[in-house]
């Protein structure tokens, strides 16, 4: 047992450092991974997602006390938890699973503004927000939808027309990923594409990582957007390590689709990379 297993030779759906018997970009995860950043530009995606993803980290650690202070702890724990399934969503499109990933791009959404949206109702009454969240919880047939709270949200001040607007297109997108085959392994084989493979088979796509990236950054924009609203509508004092981190993640999505990592840690790997 132990680091031998990743490479096992008996069970393929669990050998994550395999070669696809047949097809070139297809295989084990961490063979996935390993080629993308093999890459330039598999690189460049890996660095700056993991900016977006650092200065959300910084956010929501910098305002611990300010929303403690404010009594707004529904919403910072949904905050949280929307933090991992970004990261989640990171693993899973690095490992070649892109539809996968942006499946967990649409649960990190939901989960803050479902955060926000519960927090706001316990604002007007604690009673029925914890009613509305166990039917959400145990999601019966008269739980609050999705798009309905957002629009609550909307009519009530709490987010603004922008917001709105952007989070119920990206909903919209990202949805088709999970009632469809979309990017799948059984989509490239029903197309032909390099003939059959493994339906564990990870998948390597510098197209569809690019992809997954701009609905990344999308979706961290959407949340930053949100947690300002939300900033503003509970009249939280925003503490100076996240108003820096806020703003950097702003200055990064406003430049758009970008090929190159950002300077923003002393790396000698990425100078290095950069002068090429």
């Amino acid at each position: 047992m132990g680091p031998a297993c990743l490479g096992c030779p008996f069970m393929p759906s669990l050998n994550l450092l395999r070669y696809d018997e047949i097809r070139k970009r297809a295989g084990g995860e961490l063979r996935i991974l390993f080629s993308y950043l093999d890459t330039d530009e598999g690189t460049a995606i890996y660095h700056n997602a993991g900016l977006f993803l650092g200065n959300l980290e910084d956010s929501v650690i910098g305002l611990i006390d300010a929303l403690v202070e404010k009594k707004i702890a529904v919403l910072h724990g949904f905050f949280w938890a929307s933090i991992g399934d970004l990261k989640a969503s990171l693993l899973l499109a690095f490992t070649g699973h892109s539809r996968q990933a942006k499946v967990s791009l649409r649960t990190a959404l939901e989960l803050f503004f479902w955060g926000l949206y519960f927090q706001y109702k316990k604002e007007v009454s604690r009673e029925k927000a914890e009613e509305l969240f166990e039917k959400w919880l145990e999601g019966t047939r008269d739980r609050p939808r999705f798009m309905s709270s957002i629009e609550e949200l909307k009519n009530k001040g709490v987010i603004t027309e922008n917001t709105y607007s952007e989070v119920k297109d990206l909903y919209s997108e990202l949805s088709k990923y999970i009632h469809a085959f979309l990017g799948s392994e059984f989509e490239r084989v029903a197309l032909g594409e390099e003939g059959p493979a493994r339906p564990s088979s990870a998948n390597m796509s510098l197209e569809e990582l690019y992809d997954w990236y701009l609905a990344f950054g999308r979706t961290c924009y959407a949340i930053i957007q949100g947690l300002l609203d939300a900033i503003k509508y509970f009249s939280v004092k925003i503490p100076e390590r996240t108003l820096k981190g806020i703003l950097l993640l702003a200055k990064i999505y406003e430049k758009g689709p970008i090929k190159e990592p950002l300077d923003f840690v002393d790396c000698p790997f990425l100078k290095k990379l950069k002068q090429q």
